[in-house]
C-alpha cells in the first residue's frame, strides 16, 4: 500500500509462532524496522532487538531471535520493499552482518554504521576500528567495481583486510552487496559466513545485460561441491523468464520453494528449499538480481 507496509512473504524455518506474529503485521513511516529503514533511506542493523525499536519484541524472545538486518529496495524516490534478515545468537553459530557506510560530501573512508556479530566480540572490537578506501577490503571492492562482490576462504586472502581475525572467528566466505538510494551516499552490505553456519547454503548473481533483455550469470556460491560444478557450467548463461525475471521487472522481492539435487548419488531425490530474490537497482533500474537458496 502507498503510505504501509505490508508483509509480502518469510521464510520462518521452526518459527511458527513468530510466523504467525509476521505475517498480518503492517508497518508505517519510522515505525519498526522496515518502518525505520523506510524512513532513513539506508539499511538498518539492530544487534540487540529487545529494548530497541523492534516491534513483536516478545515473539522473536520466545523464537530465539536476538538481531536483524533491514535493507531497502528503492526504485529512484519510490521504496519498492523492505527485506529483512533475523539472526539468533548462539556459541556454536557463527556469522556476522555488517552495514558499511561513507558520506561522499565529508568522507573518502567507509566506516562500520553497525553490525551483529553475536559472540565474536574479537572481531566486533577490530570492525569498529578499521576503515576502508575505496577498492580496499571487501565492502572498498564492492564500492569501487559497483556491484555484488564474493570472496571464499577470507582467512588466508590477501584481499579481505580482517583475514586472521576472521581465520580466528571461523569466517570462510564474505559477500558485499551495494545499496542505492540518495546520490553521494555509499551504504554497502556485508554477509559473513563459516561452514558450520551458513548464511544462505547457496547463493546466486545475475546481471541485467546491456540491452536489458535478459539476466546473465554472474557468480555464486555454494558449501556443496556439485553445486560448485554446476556454477562453472553456467559461465555465459542467461534467462529471459521465470521468477528472476519478474524480480528484475517488478523491482520486487520473491519468495518461493524450488527443488535441488543436493547429491549427485543415484537414487537420491530432490530436496525442496525455501528460495528468496531480490534485485539491486541503481538510479530506478535494476541492475542484478540476487538469490538465496535457504
Amino acid at each position: 500500500e502507498e503510505n504501509l507496509l505490508v508483509h509480502g512473504g518469510g521464510i520462518y524455518p521452526g518459527l511458527e509462532t513468530f510466523e504467525a506474529a509476521s505475517i498480518d503485521k503492517t508497518f508505517t513511516f519510522d515505525h519498526g524496522l522496515p518502518g525505520k529503514v523506510w524512513a532513513s533511506g539506508a539499511p538498518q542493523v539492530l544487534s540487540k532487538l529487545n529494548g530497541s525499536y523492534f516491534e513483536r519484541c516478545d515473539e522473536a524472545a520466545a523464537s530465539g531471535i536476538t538481531a536483524g538486518l533491514g535493507i531497502p529496495i528503492f526504485a529512484g524516490d519510490y521504496l519498492k520493499a523492505v527485506v529483512v534478515f533475523l539472526c539468533g545468537e548462539e556459541d556454536d553459530k557463527k556469522g556476522a552482518l555488517e552495514y558499511w557506510h561513507c558520506d561522499g560530501a565529508a568522507d573518502y573512508d567507509l566506516s562500520l554504521a553497525s553490525g551483529c556479530y553475536g559472540n565474536l566480540k574479537d572481531f566486533e572490537y577490530l570492525s569498529h576500528r578499521t576503515h576502508f578506501r575505496k577498492g580496499f577490503g571487501l565492502p572498498g571492492m564492492a564500492w569501487a567495481q559497483n556491484m555484488p562482490v564474493l570472496l571464499s576462504e577470507l582467512g588466508q586472502s590477501q584481499k579481505f583486510a580482517r583475514a586472521q581475525s576472521a581465520h580466528e572467528a571461523g569466517f570462510v566466505t564474505g559477500i558485499a552487496l551495494p545499496i542505492y538510494h540518495m546520490d553521494g551516499q555509499v551504504n554497502i552490505i556485508v554477509m559473513l559466513s563459516s561452514l558450520e553456519t551458513p548464511i544462505t547454503h547457496r547463493m546466486e548473481v545475475w546481471a541485467m545485460s546491456g540491452d536489458r533483455k535478459e539476466l546473465r550469470w554472474h557468480m555464486g556460491f555454494s558449501g556443496t561441491d556439485s553445486w560448485q560444478d554446476e556454477f562453472q557450467a553456467r559461465t555465459g548463461q542467461a534467462v529471459e523468464s521465470g521468477v528472476l525475471s519478474e524480480v528484475a521487472r517488478t523491482g520486487r522481492p520473491r519468495i518461493w520453494r524450488e527443488l535441488f539435487e543436493l547429491s549427485e548419488s543415484a537414487g537420491t531425490a530432490p530436496v525442496e528449499r525455501p528460495c528468496l530474490a531480490f534485485p539491486i537497482i541503481e538510479a530506478g533500474r535494476c541492475r542484478y538480481v540476487v538469490k538465496m537458496v535457504m
